[in-house]
């Protein structure tokens, strides 16, 4: 079996959120014979979707632009984890040229409505953002949170 697939065996029972309906699509046809897997569009997500161990987000959080769309965002991320929350974003406040692009320091966020987990780890970027090469580098870095009530 080749390792992509050893890794995907080992996973266990997964949840997965996207806006993109391509992606929940390409997903579900890769799965399609693996019932532990699941994926939603996020505006479609059943109100019983139960906990998890891990809630990750990834280059995500810069793409809520509106104030009401990040904090809802944040609040039902949050929510799905009972342990552990990784979070793969830009985390300081910057608006930029791109409609699509609002830097904010969710770890503010964090810190003032999610006071029961804490951050555990930041790994930064092997390849931080250099706008000589904007396609092969990144503005964000890797953030793990652990929840307090999980110990």
């Amino acid at each position: 079996m080749p390792p992509e697939l050893r890794t995907r065996a080992k996973m266990g029972r997964c949840v997965s959120v996207d806006v993109a309906a391509a992606s929940i699509e390409r997903c579900s046809s890769l799965f399609a014979n693996d019932s532990t897997k699941r994926f939603y569009l996020a505006d479609a997500v059943p109100g019983d979707i139960g906990l998890f161990d891990l809630a990750p987000s990834m280059d995500v959080i810069y793409h809520l632009v509106e104030n009401s769309v990040f904090d809802t965002y944040m609040r039902r991320l949050f929510s799905y984890s009972r342990r552990y929350v990784a979070i793969y974003a830009s985390n300081y406040d910057a608006l930029t040229h791109a409609t699509h692009v609002r830097h904010r320091r969710f770890t503010a966020w964090v810190d003032k409505n999610r006071r029961d987990w804490q951050l555990e780890r930041v790994v930064p970027n092997r390849f931080p953002f250099d706008p000589k090469q904007p396609d092969e580098t990144s503005h964000s870095d890797f953030y793990f949170f652990v929840s307090s009530l999980s110990s």
